[in-house]
């Protein structure tokens, strides 16, 4: 039997090579005469030609390598018209997408796109109340809005300026400047007043700064050593003053504290019309007048609410002792004192009562008497000063 076969010729073509590929197309805005548009191999812009009907307006994409400036090319529209090959208008499809990104209040889930902005559907009018008029918003031409529509969310990408009705933010916040409430930031402190001073620190203050908490102040100030990290001030006046006091702390269970400190202390009133109310001893020692070696001594002594500067043996038995109070808002209390009766020199009388003379803002008197017979005599004596802190 004999066999059939078919013998059919096969054919290769051989593929052609890859194109290569298209540019990117990026928005580059409304077309403007002054603007310069370049086109690379891999990137081209595509430009909005602004017929003045948001129906009619048209989108082309820079068709030729180069760079084309609208003063020396003729415009996109004009150029398309001629068929001269440097700018293509954009398909109807592609058109609308271009459309949402490119055009003033465009809308895109409640965004509107604005003039290089960002910027939500929903917002305040100028009177506060609730307004959907996005097409009412004005630039006030410092990158912020102003007009008869103010957004809930404004985002513009020229300056980084960001503006939301509200924020909730989780991480850091680096602010140089802006305002909180009633309080701003301003020469890196946070502050309600308009007092100037420098350094960083944290001020609460009314209207006219007469009432005032500052924390954390170290700057500079024109006394110097005057600075403190937490002060509190009410320089108010008047029966009808609210804040009557600058500070005010209290505790109601016993075996708790209303102030713990530790270190030096300082107290003063700004002048003799100020009350002050709480006891403490100015200044307390033991003064001896010697007669033998006329002058005075001064030991065991503590308080740094006065300060003895000089101490003088004036006559037998009288002492003249120097302080720097400038008040006589004082009082001085003097026991005779004798560290033990055979110790003492027979030359202090050791039945003798002192008494005080001379009270005076610079010094006051301490004299001596013999109580057997009146006559004024060396002492030896516990001296105690109590009273109003130095003027």
């Amino acid at each position: 039997m004999t066999q059939v076969s078919r013998v059919s010729k096969v054919k290769f073509i051989q593929k052609g090579e890859t194109g290569k590929p298209g540019p990117l197309l990026y928005p580059a805005g409304v077309w403007v005469k002054e603007g310069i548009y370049t086109r690379t191999d891999s990137t081209a812009p595509f430009v909005l030609y602004d017929t003045g009907h948001p129906d009619t307006d048209i989108y082309y994409y820079l068709a030729k390598e180069g760079v084309f400036t609208g003063a020396t090319n003729p415009d996109p529209k004009s150029d398309h018209s001629v068929n001269g090959g440097t700018w293509k208008e954009i398909e109807p499809y592609d058109a609308i997408f271009t459309k949402i990104l490119m055009a003033n209040f465009a809308l895109l889930a409640g965004a509107v796109f604005h003039d290089n902005k960002l910027m939500s559907q929903y917002g305040r009018s100028a009177s506060g109340s609730f307004s959907d008029k996005y097409e009412e918003y004005v630039d006030n031409g410092d990158g912020k809005d102003s007009g008869n529509f103010n957004p809930n969310l404004l985002l513009n990408f020229v300056t980084g300026y960001l503006k939301a009705r509200n924020v909730d933010i989780t991480g850091i916040v680096n602010a140089t400047g802006g305002e909180f409430g009633g309080f701003n930031i301003r020469n890196n402190s946070l502050v309600n007043s308009t007092q100037e001073i420098t350094g960083a620190y944290i001020r609460v203050a009314n209207g006219n700064n007469s009432v005032s908490t500052t924390i954390g102040y170290t700057g500079i100030i024109p006394v110097p050593g005057s600075a403190s990290q937490v002060e509190i001030k009410n320089s108010g006046s008047g029966s009808s003053l609210v804040t009557r006091y600058a500070l005010k702390i209290s505790v109601s269970a016993k075996e708790n504290y209303a102030i713990s400190s530790s270190g030096s202390h300082h107290f003063s009133q700004p002048s003799s019309t100020h009350k002050w109310n709480a006891p403490g001893v100015l200044w307390a020692g033991i003064i001896a007048v010697n007669d033998r070696s006329k002058s005075v001594l001064l030991t065991k002594k503590w308080g740094d609410g006065i300060t003895i500067s000089d101490a003088d043996r004036i006559q037998t038995g009288v002492a003249k002792i120097w302080h720097d109070l400038k008040h006589t808002d004082y009082i001085v209390q003097a026991t005779p004192y004798f560290p033990s009766y055979s110790d003492t020199p027979m030359y202090y009388h050791k039945n003798t009562y002192i008494r005080v003379t001379n009270i005076e803002s610079t010094y006051f008197c301490l004299r001596g008497v013999n109580s057997d017979n009146g006559e004024i005599t060396a002492f030896y004596a516990m001296v105690s000063i109590i009273g109003r802190n130095r003027g």
